[in-house]
């Protein structure tokens, strides 16, 4: 086990060492952003704020983690809960039409009790409704209730029914 802990660690050691630091993202810090899901994992929201780029996983509020480019599409994600010992890699992956299809999570600690190996985040589309046709549906919904109460008549009976 501990020949498994020396080659995990001196594999890390080579990747660090092969890093490109002039690299930058493929995309703009903007693009990363977004809500992305996982089966397991739910929603993780991933926000550039005052502080940089943040991704927060919504089922704990625990798995917040401060994110930091390391070169091309991967970021380097540091936990904010020490406990946890777990930073971690975040690689996006970039398709053909030049948005994000998914992202992984590598721990970089092997003796951390966090594993995300199985884990894949996919962004989550949001359908956005056009306000114009939004317009239309509520005008023409409240065109239909107005003749429909003005087309109901009130029998002389009622008229004089006090309410």
């Amino acid at each position: 086990q501990d020949s498994a802990l020396v080659s995990t660690l001196e594999s890390r050691r080579k990747f660090l060492t092969k890093r490109d630091s002039l690299s930058k993202p493929s995309l703009p810090l903007e693009k990363y952003a977004g809500i992305y899901e996982d089966k397991l994992l739910g929603e993780v929201v991933i926000a550039k704020e005052s502080t940089g780029m943040v991704m927060r996983f919504s089922n704990s509020f625990q798995f917040v983690a401060d994110l930091e480019h390391f070169q091309y599409n991967t970021f380097l994600a540091k936990f904010r809960d020490r406990e946890f010992s777990a930073n971690a890699f975040l690689n996006f992956n970039i398709g053909s039409t030049g948005n994000i299809e998914s992202a992984k999570l590598q721990v970089l600690d092997p003796g951390s009790q966090i594993d995300f190996d199985d884990m894949e985040l996919k962004p989550v589309q949001r359908k956005k409704m056009d306000t114009t046709d939004l317009k239309k549906k509520i005008i023409a919904e409240l065109q239909m209730q107005f003749c429909v109460s003005r087309s109901v008549s009130v029998s002389p009976q009622l008229k004089n029914v006090a309410v």
